[in-house]
């Protein structure tokens, strides 16, 4: 079979567009992520939205559509081109840019946001060093008293015993390996897709995320200037704490001190 190496570029696209259109309710979960940022964050008609890591732009859109305005930025080229043309109708309350979430001060320029999000698993992919360097960035580009969202891996979903899964995607075959080493507290996930024509299409190195305890994301925060708020289970409505029976996922809300 022919095999290709495909680029970072490629992955972004495949996972966050064609693999992520695909997921079954995925719709309903970002309707109830959406309703959830909105009554947790306080966001109304007057709220600037940085959405970091913005991937295909679907939530800023979903926020402009409640007349919420803001900026997203991804460091992937084909993103930043979906996110605009889906949400070309709201150009004059959203916009998206390339951007590296390390180097936030060169996407926000001198503008300043109520609130910051990083979504989707994000916040883990830089390692410890890098990750208070987005910490710092996103400080500098909120006003005072401006509220940060981070939704990541959850240790309990992370611990789980390595899986192997196949799926249909398209007319194709996804191949996905996750392992968890406990050591390092990184999770990594491998993957492979055979396409319609039969292709293996690889990537060039797996993912690798650190997930964060939550006392060790609150050390994060404290370390750059952040008032811990809260944390949740999941993007749940009336809000669910952050706690042995709601685990498997975990939103932390912090203030710019």
């Amino acid at each position: 079979m022919e095999s290709e190496t495909r680029s970072y570029d490629w992955w972004a696209h495949f996972f966050r567009v064609r693999h992520r259109e695909a997921l079954p309710g995925i719709e309903d979960w970002d309707t109830r992520l959406i309703d959830f940022l909105v009554e947790v964050l306080e966001l109304d008609d007057d709220s600037r939205v940085l959405d970091v890591a913005c991937g295909s732009g679907v939530h800023l859109k979903m926020l402009a559509e409640r007349g919420i305005g803001g900026l997203g930025f991804d460091i992937s080229e084909s993103l930043v081109k979906h996110a605009t043309e889906a949400a070309a109708e709201h150009a004059d309350l959203v916009r998206f840019v390339e951007g590296d979430m390390r180097n936030i001060d060169d996407v926000a320029g001198d503008e300043f946001f109520d609130v910051a999000t990083v979504l989707s698993g994000t916040f883990g992919y830089l390692g410890i060093e890098e990750d208070l360097q987005v910490l710092e960035g996103i400080h500098e580009a909120l006003a005072p008293g401006g509220l940060l969202l981070l939704d990541c891996l959850a240790p309990q979903w992370a611990a789980k015993p390595p899986i192997r899964h196949w799926e249909m995607v398209e007319d194709g075959y996804l191949l996905s390996e996750t392992h968890y080493d406990p050591a390092s507290c990184v999770c990594q996930i491998a993957f492979l897709y055979i396409d319609a024509d039969g292709r293996i299409n690889r990537q060039e190195d797996p993912e690798r995320v650190r997930v964060y305890t939550l006392p060790e994301l609150m050390g994060l925060l404290v370390a750059t200037d952040f008032e811990y708020v809260a944390a949740y289970g999941g993007p749940a409505l009336p809000p669910v704490p952050y706690d042995a029976a709601n685990a498997d996922r975990m939103l932390v809300v912090a203030r710019k001190a």
